[in-house]
Order: structure tokens, then C-alpha cells, then sequence
């Protein structure tokens, strides 16, 4: 399974989670827990002063009693005790009033005063405080505080639960607080990821679009940091491989049109010379008209071939070269060979380079028909079929075998390796039917592939009588 790459976004907000959002939530936790430890020592000190207030005010009553002799100041204690234990201590809270020894004076919960878990207080040497004892499997603050002049202790039992919910709504504050702040924070860190991210994954984009040869200039940024000029480093380097592209395309084309001039100025000149020998022979024995008609057609053969500078020709003017071409071939086979030409009008019109059916010919000629008594014909057709210009050339002569073929075809595909046996075709003739058919078809093939593209070229298919040879054009009509 692909491993799926995690976004330089996303890995800026986890670092910025960890920088920004954790140390502030560390920061105001730390702070609740110091400011609730700060409430609830306020809390514990309120009390141990009521615990003062409420003493006071029973040795006040005390007093009034002994010398009013007022019995009625009993009932007044104990409602300043429930009183001090349900309301002033906090809900749930006991009291209990004993002597520095320990005696039990006064109790709202006499189990709880007989569980004795205040004695620690009459060893201490502090007059008042606050402990924490665990009753009825319920936490509770222990509060204390001595009178000398009573000689008693007030010792109050408060649930711990009554004194948190005193600090309650401080809670629900710092909650509300801190989860605004995590709001905030998550904001805070999404833009700044946004913003130190953005340029990085906006440089990402533009090299995937370079990567898939989209090509495209930056605009400027506003940075000036290292993402700038990493952006610039970036753009001088899509500049300098344009370029360095442009330049390589252009010596491509330079060589490409080297390669096709040469190839160009290499037909074979075996023509030539056999035309020179047929119109030598008939002037020396027939003596006839014939030859005026053979040298006009050698004449607008060399015109031709040497006045027609363009590189590229309609196929029109190829099949008048041929034409041209065969008038003076077949006599010497005493019009033993018939031809046909048979080229629709649209093809008549698309351009092609020069000299693309005549070496064709010229091999079904020569190597076709060498050892063939019988008369023969060479037909012409062209046709177009999606877009391209399908030209073929049928003769019957001896044709080639199937394998023969098969190599011929393989060598015509690859244009590095016709390209290298065009030489090699001439110096093999005579061992192999194959190289023979091979001259002057390797230079035909590379300079239709070397001007239009690998994809046309020569192809030849075997025949029960002859041979067939297609070639392929992309269709370029004039204008």
C-alpha cells in the first residue's frame, strides 16, 4: 500500500499545537489550580474566624447567664451551634465543644463525637487550624479553635463537598475561559499555519505542474525570507532548463535537417547511368524519334531534381516524376512491365519530400523483375485515411518471403538501426534478398521519419504474386 505523504499544513498546525496551544493550556491550568488553592485557604480562614466569632459570642452569653441567672441562654447556645454547623460552616457540617482534655462538652452528631477523630488537636500546640479526616466514607474538613478563657475547643466537622461548592462558580469561570482560549488558539494556529505553509505548498504545486512539463512563471511574492528565495532559486532553474530545452530542440532540428539534406543529396545514382546507356543504344542502332521523347523526359527529370530547391513537393509533382522515370526505365524491357496509376484527387495535393516513390520503383524494377521472362505490371494507388496519405506500389515480380520481410520491417522501424544499415544495405547486396530489396529503401524511410516523424515510413507485406510496399504520410495539402 502507497504511503500517503502528510501536508507541511497540517505538520505546521501539530507543531504549532505543541509551541502555542499546549504551554497556554499548561499555563492557565497551572494558574486555576494555584488560584483555587488560593480560594479555599481564603475559605478555610473565613471559617476558623466564624469558629473565633462564634466562641466569643458563647462565653458573651455565658457570662450574661451567670449573672442574670438566665437559664433561657441555653437554647440561645445551642441555636448559635446548629446555627454555626448547618449555615455560617457550610451545609452537613457537625459540631462538637470539649474541654482540653478531651471531654465531650457539647455535640450536634454524638457518634461522630465518639469516634474521637479530633484528638490530634489537644496535642497541638496551635490554636486553631484545620485537618482533614475521612468519616462515613466521606472526606471532611476538621475546623478547631481554642478559647483560654472558656477553656474549651469549638471543633467543626465540614463535608469537603459544601466547601468546594463554595468555590464552584470560580470552576465553571476558568472553564469557560480556557475553552474560549483553545478557540482562540485553534484560529491562531490555523492562519499562522496557512501563512508560513502557504508559499511551500504553492511552490509544491508549481514544481508538480513543471514535473507534468507545465511550464508556467511565478508571480512575485511579497515574502522576503527563505521561502523567497527558494522561489527564486526555483524560478531560475524552470529558466535556465527552458532554455536549455529551446536550445536542444533547435540543434535537433539543425541535425535533423542535416541528416535530411544529406540523406536527400544520396539517391542512388545507378539511374542515371542506365538511362544514359539505353538512349546511347537506341541512338547507335534503331536511329528513331524515340529518343527525342526519352530526353525530354530525362530532361524534366534532371529539372526536377535540381531546379525544385523546396523542401517539400505535392505528391502531383512526385507522380509526374515518375512518370517521367518510367518512360525511359521501360524500354528497356520493351514495355514488358505495365503500370497503372491510380492516386485520388485530395492525395494529388498533399505535400510530401522529394523522391519517395521512384527508389521503390526503381528496386521493383531492377530486383522484381531481373529474373522474370513473363510480362509483369507495377500499380500505384493513394488514398487518404485519417489524416494520414496511404501511397502503395504493387508489383509482380519475385517478391520476398514471409521472413525476409519480417526483417525488412524491423529494420524499417527502428530509424537508428536504418539509419546505420543504409550504408550496410549496398555492401550486403547479393548475399541476402532482403539487403538487396534494402537499397535505396533505408534512405526513403529515414527521410520521410526524419521530416514528419517516426510514426510514417516504409512497410512491406508479402504477396502471393510480387510484393507490396505502403507508404505512410501524414496528409498536408497546400496552403
Amino acid at each position: 500500500m502507497a504511503r500517503v505523504p502528510l501536508s507541511v499544513k497540517y505538520k505546521m498546525m501539530l507543531v504549532h499545537t505543541i509551541v502555542i496551544m499546549i504551554p497556554i493550556i499548561a499555563v492557565q491550568w497551572l494558574a486555576f489550580q494555584a488560584l483555587s488553592s488560593k480560594l479555599y485557604d481564603n475559605v478555610v480562614e473565613s471559617n476558623l474566624n466564624i469558629l473565633d466569632e462564634a466562641s466569643n459570642s458563647l462565653i458573651f452569653l455565658n457570662l450574661n447567664a451567670l449573672q442574670l441567672e438566665d437559664k433561657g441562654n441555653d437554647q440561645v447556645q445551642q441555636f448559635i451551634l446548629y446555627g454555626l454547623a448547618n449555615t455560617a460552616m457550610g451545609k452537613d457540617s457537625d459540631v462538637i465543644i470539649s474541654n482540653h482534655s478531651g471531654q465531650t462538652l457539647f455535640s450536634t452528631n454524638k457518634h461522630l463525637a465518639s469516634k474521637h477523630l479530633h484528638e490530634q488537636i489537644f496535642t497541638s500546640k496551635e490554636g486553631k487550624g484545620s485537618f482533614t479526616v475521612d468519616y462515613l466514607h466521606v472526606k471532611r474538613v476538621v475546623f478547631y479553635s481554642y478559647n483560654a478563657f472558656a477553656d474549651w475547643y469549638i471543633i467543626v466537622y465540614t463535608p469537603e463537598s459544601s466547601i468546594m461548592e463554595k468555590l464552584s462558580y470560580i470552576h465553571h469561570l476558568m472553564g469557560i475561559l480556557m475553552l474560549s482560549s483553545g478557540i482562540m488558539c485553534v484560529v491562531l494556529i490555523i492562519i499562522l499555519s496557512i501563512y508560513y505553509s502557504g508559499p511551500i505548498i504553492l511552490l509544491n504545486r508549481k514544481m508538480r505542474q513543471y514535473a507534468t512539463g507545465k511550464i508556467e512563471m511565478m508571480r512575485p511574492s511579497r515574502r522576503q525570507d527563505e521561502v523567497e528565495e527558494l522561489e527564486g532559486y526555483f524560478e531560475d532553474i524552470v529558466i535556465r532548463l527552458k532554455e536549455s530545452v529551446n536550445r536542444e530542440y533547435e540543434m535537433k532540428m539543425k541535425s535533423d535537417k542535416a541528416k535530411l539534406l544529406a540523406l536527400q543529396a544520396q539517391i542512388n545514382p545507378h539511374f542515371l547511368h542506365n538511362a544514359l546507356e539505353t538512349i546511347n543504344s537506341i541512338a547507335l542502332i534503331h536511329r528513331v524519334p524515340l529518343i527525342s521523347e526519352l530526353a525530354r523526359s530525362l530532361s524534366q527529370m534532371f529539372r526536377y531534381n535540381i531546379v525544385n530547391e523546396e523542401k517539400l513537393v505535392t505528391i502531383d509533382d512526385e507522380l509526374h516524376h515518375i512518370e517521367h522515370y518510367l518512360k525511359v526505365q521501360l524500354i528497356r524491357f520493351d514495355q514488358a512491365i505495365q503500370t497503372k496509376i491510380d492516386i485520388d484527387p485530395n492525395v494529388r495535393k498533399s505535400r510530401t519530400i522529394k523522391f519517395v516513390l521512384q527508389p521503390i520503383i526503381e528496386n521493383s524494377i531492377v530486383h522484381g523483375f531481373r529474373n522474370i521472362d513473363k510480362e509483369g505490371f507495377i500499380n500505384i494507388t493513394g488514398y487518404c485515411e485519417r489524416s494520414r496519405v496511404i501511397l502503395t506500389i504493387r508489383d509482380s515480380g519475385e517478391g520476398m518471403s514471409e521472413e525476409e520481410v519480417q526483417q525488412m520491417n524491423d529494420k524499417l522501424g527502428n530509424l537508428d538501426m536504418s539509419l546505420s544499415l543504409e550504408q550496410d544495405s549496398q555492401e550486403s547486396a547479393g548475399h541476402n534478398r532482403a539487403y538487396e530489396y534494402g537499397i535505396g529503401i533505408y534512405n526513403v524511410n529515414n527521410r520521410i521519419k526524419l521530416a514528419f516523424g517516426e510514426q510514417y515510413g516504409l512497410t512491406y507485406r508479402a504477396m502471393e504474386e510480387g510484393l507490396l510496399v505502403i507508404i505512410t504520410l501524414p496528409y498536408q495539402p497546400e496552403g
